[in-house]
């Protein structure tokens, strides 16, 4: 019979064992698709993929669905982290960065895309992820039975042009990361490294007391910021009266600074204003927008901005008369 301290050494390593099991994350997903090359696309077409699991991955029992055809890949050791291409229809000596498969059909402009780690294709939990674009359909009842695809109607529009792909937004997306919204048109490709998608997500609150905040940054398709294009910022939650806000765009944000002291009972600031630049914004009925196009240039790819906004109200419920928005951060894309 085990002694006390023999029996909990041994459940305790059962324990972390089992633990380690349970949050093993095996994900393989699609990043990008290359349908249309400049040319010819047989033997041209590439699909991106990443390991976004916490395993490694061997791809020697797995398959590629282009529509309902099936294609056996190879056996490949994928680490976690690692974005690799598969060149469909093209031949070539195999490896983590790069997968031939020169048996693959041309993807057509209506196709449904799905990986799976058996030959189960209609059971849902053999299948890893999907897409649809141009209406495609292929297994694409098993991925929304899977929760890999938001549903049967859905589909990503392709671009018209040439050269261009679509990409999946990966941590900038908005949704679950298994829909249409997920992926956008890119002009850009970056086909086998990381994709370079614009963003716009809610960072901490300006005035949290409030009854009525003010806000900043409503998601909408044009506060996502590419470079060469124009970008929105809403401001919202404002008084009725025509206003005028201060704006502070800066690159770092701050640990929310209580503004009591100067009589801005229940606000904070949040934006590092060493690293800001001010711009003004006119309100009218409790809103404002502000408007202007990027620079084309790529060296703005990925640069962050942290957003708030001054304003200054009879309304408003503190001794100096004035409350701050929440603070968004936005990343400038490239498609």
């Amino acid at each position: 019979m085990r002694s006390l301290p023999q029996r909990f050494t041994f459940a305790v390593c059962a324990l972390v064992v089992s633990g380690a099991l349970r949050s093993q994350v095996v994900e393989l997903r699609f990043t990008e698709v290359l349908v249309d090359p400049v040319g010819v696309d047989a033997g041209r077409q590439v699909l991106e993929y990443e390991n976004v699991g916490n395993v490694e991955i061997d791809t020697g029992r797995w398959f590629l669905a282009i529509g309902t055809t099936t294609v056996n890949l190879p056996s490949v050791r994928i680490s976690p982290g690692v974005i690799g291409r598969i060149h469909v229809g093209r031949a070539g000596t195999s490896s983590p960065a790069d997968i031939f498969l020169p048996t693959a059909p041309v993807i057509g402009r209506s196709e449904g895309l799905a990986l799976f780690k058996s030959a189960s294709f209609q059971d849902p939990t053999s299948l890893v992820d999907f897409v649809s674009f141009g209406g495609g359909q292929g297994y694409i009842a098993v991925a929304t039975q899977a929760s890999q695809w938001k549903s049967t109607f859905e589909s990503v529009i392709l671009p018209t042009m040439e050269g261009h792909s679509i990409a999946h937004y990966g941590r900038d997306t908005w949704g679950l990361g298994h829909a249409a919204e997920d992926w956008y048109r890119d002009g850009t490709p970056t086909l086998g490294l990381p994709n370079d998608p614009g963003s716009m997500f809610a960072f901490s609150a300006g005035c949290p007391s409030f009854v009525q905040s003010p806000g900043l940054g409503l998601l909408n398709e044009l506060s996502r910021a590419w470079i060469g294009e124009v970008w929105e910022l809403d401001l919202y939650n404002l008084p009725q009266s025509p206003n005028t806000a201060i704006m502070f765009l800066a690159t770092r944000p701050i640990t929310p600074l209580p503004l009591d002291p100067i009589g801005m009972n229940g606000c904070n600031l949040g934006v590092d204003l060493a690293t800001a630049f001010t711009t003004t914004v006119p309100t009218n009925q409790g809103s404002g927008l502000l408007r202007t196009t990027l620079p084309r240039l790529t060296s703005l790819i990925g640069v962050e901005f942290y957003m708030q906004g001054l304003l200054f109200d009879a309304s408003y419920p503190n001794p100096a008369r004035a409350a701050t928005t929440s603070v968004p951060v936005m990343k400038i894309g490239s498609r």
